[in-house]
């Protein structure tokens, strides 16, 4: 069977779990003996070279690379993506889809899947290929995020959580990992179609599952949210780590604001935790997948406190190395984790702080909680069962193909208004006519004519962070390109930038390469942070900058 899988997030790229399932389905379904292609943008060579034996990758220049090579003019560019910021991810379907469309004339695929967050299969669904359906997988989108994350209704994006939600009542057919998530996702959508639950593949083949270290720490991964628990984390690992004081409890993953009023998470989880236990609470970034694999090995267990959760990758990891898994129920880990590991409910900092202690002070319990993890992982999610029910579940699909299951009516009044005025602005951009908001690039401009007015002349700037935003910042260049101004370079410090320190012609180095510069004379009027969130740790994270004069501005 050819399966096409359309997916934005990359592992080690655009980290993210949807990017992580898809590689490891693919690689199940390959090793079962079907054809899997992997729709994206641009990876490293890096990331080819791993690619595992039988995974099509079908790699797309977005719109960024698109006007950086010269196959897109730029004016053009800033067209695409100069109204609402959903506009992006709409862009990105409609590159991967197009892609497909191609491949799909050269030889057929039997079946598409996507998932719902980012809403990539839209453009297959709103105009299907004959004999072709559409699969969506429900993961845990836009919505659920923002209410697990405590995002005020005032600021939730309607288009994109309307997008997403017109994949998933448009599509052929629909399937999840757990039941939780689909329960959570119906509660507040409202849709009422069938829901196949098929469990993601772990592979746990060549793993073998060693002891709890007595040395290691206890470690979290995941992304930095409130709906991972990180708050609840931070104030459990305080009241623990005073009782223990041989412990550390170490924490992987990148940074959002969903601390209080939309702050960094990060400097909230730290501030929960005294100073003087700061040396036992260590962030350690964002890991790549080796060093993320080394960190399972080297702790004694791992916890995973989510408020809302789906399969959770991480779990799934961890027990595959026989590590115990501390987990808060009521999310999909009931079903993923279940009594192999430490359920915690209700998830407050005494409850979890309580079951920390029990796991560190009973090496007989985590060991054989680990060892039950280690077996539930390859009895459950065994990747030649799985395969088989996921085949046997597209089957069902492909066969059923032609009878209409969509429900277009669950979308509501206010979500089909925000479509409608994207709609508005994206006409209005070409026209030269003012929309709703604010392009990332016009609000570029305004910080740009402003340094020039105060220097008297054409200032030297750097992009802080080369993220999703930078990506559609860079697509929009002609916005600033046009009225005559240029980019110095972008700072980051992404691992990936360390072999190949370019971003579609633009030179990167992490902050301290260029503070250094600076330092040796080289001119740099000011860094301009190249996102709207997270501006409190780009403000600490460029303070070396501002304690050698370089001014430091946000973009929003």
């Amino acid at each position: 069977m050819r399966i096409a899988f359309l997916t934005f997030e990359y592992p080690d790229v655009r980290p993210g779990g949807v990017g992580s399932y898809v590689l490891k389905c693919a690689a199940a379904l390959a090793a079962a003996g079907h054809e899997p292609h992997v729709f994206t943008l641009t990876v490293p060579e890096s990331s080819r070279a791993s690619l595992r034996p039988g995974i099509h990758l079908h790699e797309v220049a977005d719109v960024a690379e698109r006007v950086a090579g010269g196959s897109l003019p730029a004016m053009m560019g800033a067209v695409a993506l100069g109204s609402t910021p959903a506009a992006y991810k709409l862009a990105v379907a409609a590159l991967l889809c197009d892609e497909l469309r191609r491949e799909h004339a050269k030889a057929t695929f039997d079946i598409v899947e996507a998932a719902e967050c980012d809403a990539l299969g839209l453009p297959l669904i709103v105009q299907p290929i004959e004999k072709l359906p559409v699969v969506v997988q429900i993961h845990l989108g836009l919505a659920l995020n923002s209410i697990a994350n405590g995002v005020p209704s005032t600021e939730r994006d309607e288009l994109a959580e309307a997008l997403e939600l017109a994949s998933t009542v448009g599509a052929d057919a629909v399937c999840a990992a757990t039941q939780s998530v689909v329960d959570a996702y119906r509660n507040i959508e409202g849709f009422s179609r069938e829901v196949s639950i098929v469990p993601h593949a772990v592979d746990a083949a060549g793993i073998t599952p060693t002891p709890p270290p007595e040395s290691g720490g206890i470690l979290f991964v995941g992304r930095l949210q409130k709906r991972k628990g990180c708050d609840v984390l931070a104030a459990a690992a305080d009241i623990f780590l005073r009782r223990n004081p041989t412990a550390s409890v170490r924490f992987a993953g990148s940074d959002t604001p969903t601390g209080p009023g939309g702050s960094s998470m990060l400097a909230e989880m730290m501030s929960r935790v005294d100073a003087e236990l700061h040396s036992r609470f260590v962030h350690l970034g964002e890991l790549s997948q080796p060093d993320l694999r080394r960190e399972i090995a080297a702790c004694r267990f791992q916890v995973v406190p989510s408020t809302m959760e789906n399969f959770a990758n991480t779990a799934c990891d961890a027990m595959a190395h026989g590590r115990l898994v501390i987990y808060g129920g009521n999310t999909g880990l009931d079903e993923v984790v279940g009594d192999a590991g430490l359920r915690v409910w209700p998830l407050t900092a005494e409850n979890l702080a309580d079951a920390m202690e029990k796991a560190w002070n009973d090496a007989a319990l985590t060991r054989s909680r680990g060892q039950l993890g280690h077996q539930r992982v390859v009895e459950k999610f065994n990747p030649a069962r799985v395969t088989a029910a996921r085949i046997d579940f597209y089957r069902r699909v492909i066969a059923d193909h032609g009878e209409s299951k969509r429900q277009w009516d669950a979308l509501r009044p206010e979500q089909v208004r925000a479509v409608m005025a994207a709609l508005v602005d994206s006409t209005a951009a070409p026209l030269g006519l003012a929309g709703k908001t604010e392009s990332p690039g016009q609000r570029l401009v305004s910080r740009l004519i402003d340094l020039a007015r105060r220097l008297n002349r054409p200032p030297v700037v750097w992009l802080f962070g080369a993220g999703r935003y930078t990506q559609r910042l860079l697509g929009e260049k002609y916005v600033w390109e046009s009225a005559r101004f240029a980019i110095a370079g972008i700072v980051d410090e992404h691992p990936r930038f360390k072999q190949t320190p370019n971003l579609l012609g633009f030179q990167v180095r992490n902050p301290e390469q260029l503070c250094i510069a600076v330092e040796r004379g080289e001119c740099v009027d000011a860094i301009i942070l190249s996102t709207d969130t997270l501006q409190d740790v780009f403000r600490a994270r460029a303070e070396c900058f501002r304690d050698l004069g370089v001014e430091v501005i946000a973009i929003s």
